[in-house]
């Protein structure tokens, strides 16, 4: 796990789970990193090269497209956020099958 840290310079964080014997990774890399680029340019394409499946590369697939709408500023208007807003309420346990 702290090799896949370093492999993404630190765009996200190992935290040992002593009670489950094992490690997380925690890769929410917006709270970590505050650069759009670190996501854009190193979170992305790692997750393209190698993809997620099930349900979690649909949450991907959202996560870029919100990442695209921050890169392009669209996040500075309501239109913008409202999307975004719509984009994650869809993510994780609020997407239907």
């Amino acid at each position: 796990m702290n090799k896949f840290e370093t492999y993404l310079g630190g765009c996200g964080k190992c935290y040992p789970r002593p009670q489950k014997d094992m490690g997380e990774f925690s890769g929410y890399a917006a709270s970590l990193r505050r650069k759009i680029s670190d996501i854009t340019e190193i979170i992305i394409p790692f997750f393209e090269k190698y993809p997620l499946h099930g349900n979690k590369n649909r949450d991907f697939s959202d996560f870029r497209k919100v990442a695209q709408l921050i890169k392009d500023k669209a996040h500075l208007t309501k239109d913008g956020f409202e999307e975004i807003c719509k984009i994650k309420e869809g993510m994780n346990r609020g997407r239907s099958n």
